[in-house]
């Protein structure tokens, strides 16, 4: 068996004196989409964050392909390898087309350039029209297409996404989920991504992890057929068993991403 790609041991968060996320043991393995759901304010945004690592936790360890948090290591191989889409964009300059020459990450072993990287992302995503657009000038739903865009062009082993139906139509979804497919079973890539739907994905989907008050309630493999387990106490997420099988690799879908229809519209 492969060694997992993200190692949690007995983490903590708290905020002031409130503890808003506790989480015993629980690894993510390679390859494999994972949906972390659970109400508002059950500490999705949080965990993401802390596996991005742009959230210190106050206790435990998290570790990154065999590497622990508390190596210098550590947040290098984050920035290298770990793409995070939060709900919140970050403040970005210039055009679009700018932006997404400073924000796509390019692996040494790529074959293609950045610019055709971005002349196919362009293609499949409908960007043509906004490239010479200033960011500051779209509107939500278009800045998030276009860093949804990065996300999906960019060279990553772990793809962080909060909230991922934010601001999409059903159009929208529909591509993403296939690109997403695509970056998990082609790219290899571990996908985590938060969300209030989870029926919409519930194809998509690897492996369900459900939060409850910043703990693990449960976990669902849906590659082990549907395979639930409660968490005792909903303190100790121990999911070293669920979700274990890298994806499996094939050809990317030749079909092209939603109408410009969808985003053609008056701006959201």
């Amino acid at each position: 068996m492969q060694q997992p790609i993200i190692e949690i041991q007995d983490l903590k968060v708290n905020v002031k004196d409130k503890t808003v996320l506790a989480i015993g043991n629980f690894v993510i393995h390679r390859g494999i989409i994972y949906t972390v759901t659970g109400q508002m304010g059950a500490g999705k945004s949080t965990l993401l964050e802390v596996l991005a690592g742009v959230r210190r936790a106050t206790g435990g360890i998290v570790s990154y392909d065999g590497i622990p948090s508390s190596s210098a290591e550590f947040r290098t191989k984050l920035r290298e390898e770990v793409c995070f889409l939060p709900q919140l964009p970050r403040k970005a300059r210039g055009t679009v087309l700018k932006y997404l020459r400073k924000e796509i990450n390019m692996a040494e072993w790529s074959t293609d350039s950045l610019e055709d990287r971005i002349a196919g992302i362009s293609k499949q995503m409908s960007l043509g029209e906004k490239m010479d657009r200033p960011v500051k000038t779209l509107s939500p739903g278009e800045r998030r297409w276009v860093d949804l865009a990065i996300a999906l062009a960019s060279d990553s082993k772990v793809l962080l996404i909060d909230e991922l139906e934010q601001h999409m139509s059903y159009d929208e979804l529909d591509f993403l989920k296939r690109q997403l497919q695509r970056k998990c079973n082609y790219e290899g890539s571990t996908v985590i991504m938060s969300t209030l739907n989870p029926m919409a994905f519930r194809r998509l989907t690897g492996v369900s992890v459900t939060l409850d008050r910043g703990h693990i309630a449960m976990i669902r493999s849906v590659r082990d057929g549907g395979r639930s387990r409660r968490q005792p106490g909903a303190g100790n997420g121990d999911g070293n068993t669920l979700g274990d099988k890298p994806g499996r690799r094939r050809r990317p879908s030749s079909r092209g991403g939603p109408g410009r229809s969808s985003r053609s519209g008056t701006p959201r």
